[in-house]
């Protein structure tokens, strides 16, 4: 279960406890202290798997955006690196949405 995930909003009017991901555009991952190796190398298998389009990656340990996208089969072709404060332009299905990235909190130096 990702941390969000951006759909249509027709595919909210359905009542279902779960969403299927083929509807699911993009997937996204706060990197837990507990968790880097997962949200940053595992999932981006799952997701791309399951066939979601774009999977984004937010790391408040280092301050980076991983933007993986151009989905090939069950690979992500694709993979953008971006740092907090730096617009991150989305590519299709999310075609024309900037994420405005200034105002994402880094960890605690203890968390690190």
């Amino acid at each position: 279960m990702p941390d969000l995930i951006v759909v249509d909003r027709k595919e909210l009017v359905e009542a279902r406890s779960v969403l299927p991901a083929a509807v699911v555009d993009m997937a996204v991952e706060v990197v837990s202290p507990s968790t880097p190796r997962k949200d940053r190398e595992v999932l981006p298998e799952v997701y791309a798997s399951w066939g979601i389009p774009l999977y984004l990656v937010i790391d408040p340990r280092c301050g980076g955006i991983a933007l993986y996208s151009d989905l090939v089969g069950e690979e992500y072709r694709l993979k953008s690196a971006h740092r907090f404060s730096e617009p991150v332009a989305l590519p299709a299905p999310l075609d024309g949405t900037v994420l405005k990235t200034v105002e994402l909190p880094r960890y605690p130096r203890h968390w690190r």
